[in-house]
């Protein structure tokens, strides 16, 4: 599904299906309202004549708008057809909806107010999309944030960063927070468990193809800007961010891939360092216990580096220590880390020896306070027997 048909979708779902249906009778000669009639002729033959009569009747219509000798007249004019332009792109993609779907679309897309948007929106301009982006942003109707949404995830860079922008003090709508999460954590993660490109229809020339398929999308292309994805999440202080975090690491947690397992523990990784900014910032009580089990379990990479004098370890355990400690309020000093400025500012523990007695220390401190953060289950119960 195209990013113009999921802008209709995302529109359709969230307007009522009390919004009054685009029943509004335009002012047309008789014998283009009788043509417009006949394109539900019962016969192909009178459906085609109609809109062989629409079609003559556009054309003259365009030919009388393009005699024009004044320039300024025609500088607006450009403006008019690039608008009508936005407008057939938008009526188009509407017509392949449901019916249900189209009144709804319809219905709020078509308001006075609303219609400038969407002939910018479906522009093939991008200056006009930015344009409708800011519009978009100046709403706080459902309609309007799910078409942020949308637009969070969209191919243009420029589109997308200014959706992000725009959604920054906005409602955390489902659709928002799960936009903003796809760019900032789960795009990253896809070179690890990779999905199909998307491709095109394969190029010819002369019956035969054209090198290899048109690739639409690749693994990588939807993480770019994840950090500034992960910046708005922080911002909107989303409440399902928490439960998206908790999920996640029960997910890496569950994994038989190591590769999965790193992938929250590696210092230069963007979604593993989206993860854990998200995680400090929002400090979810239910994430205490699976980075208990990252930072207290098996070491996976292992790095021991000298800058100098300087000597430094850390592992696959480290950044999930501090990050629980963090989490915890406690200091990360007492368990011997210490920041690396020279190395992009990671956390380091001195040697391996002195990760090992963290790792004690922390266990140490997690039989004390485990209660604190793990649930109690609920006590089973038996029937009584009949």
């Amino acid at each position: 599904m195209n990013t113009r048909n999921i802008l209709l979708l995302a529109t359709a779902l969230v307007v009522g299906l009390s919004a009054a249906p685009l029943r509004a009778a335009a002012t047309v000669s008789p014998a283009i309202e009788k043509a417009i009639k006949d394109v539900n002729a019962a016969d192909d033959a009178g459906r085609a004549k109609a809109v062989e009569a629409l079609q003559a009747a556009l054309g003259a219509q365009l030919r009388a708008l393009l005699a024009q000798d004044d320039p300024e007249a025609t500088v607006r004019l450009q403006s008019l057809l690039e608008y009508n332009d936005g407008l057939s792109r938008w009526a188009v993609a509407t017509l392949k909806r449901p019916a249900e779907e189209r009144e709804k679309i319809l219905a709020w897309g078509a308001q006075p107010d609303v219609l400038p948007i969407m002939a910018k929106l479906y522009s093939g301009n991008q200056s006009r999309r930015l344009e409708a982006v800011r519009a978009l942003g100046k709403r706080d109707d459902e309609p309007s944030l799910a078409l942020l949404a949308v637009l969070l995830l969209d191919r243009d860079r420029i589109i997308y960063i200014a959706a992000m922008e725009e959604v920054w003090d906005k409602k955390p709508t489902d659709a928002i927070v799960d936009a903003l999460w796809q760019r900032a954590i789960e795009s990253g993660l896809n070179n690890i468990a990779p999905r199909a490109p998307q491709q095109g229809e394969p190029i010819r020339f002369k019956g035969n193809v054209v090198g290899n398929m048109a690739v639409d999308e690749n693994i990588f292309r939807r993480s770019q800007d994840g950090n500034i994805a992960t910046e708005v999440l922080i911002q909107l202080r989303a409440p399902q961010v928490p439960e998206k975090l908790a999920a996640l690491l029960t997910r890496i947690d569950e994994s038989k891939d190591a590769n999965l397992r790193n992938a929250i523990s590696a210092p230069h990784f963007e979604p593993g360092r989206n993860t854990r900014e998200l995680l400090e910032a929002y400090k979810p009580r239910e994430a205490v216990p699976l980075l208990v089990k990252l930072a207290t379990g098996a070491q996976g990479q292992k790095n021991n580096s000298q800058l100098g004098a300087n000597k430094f370890f850390w592992s696959s355990r480290t950044l999930p220590m501090a990050t629980l400690l963090t989490i915890t309020e406690q200091n990360a000093e007492d368990y011997g880390l210490k920041r690396q400025q020279i190395f992009n500012n990671i956390w380091t523990h001195e040697s391996e020896q002195a990760e090992a007695d963290a790792v004690r220390k922390l266990q140490d401190w997690w039989r004390e306070n485990s209660k604190l953060y793990v649930r109690p289950q609920p006590a089973t119960t038996t029937a009584p027997a009949k």
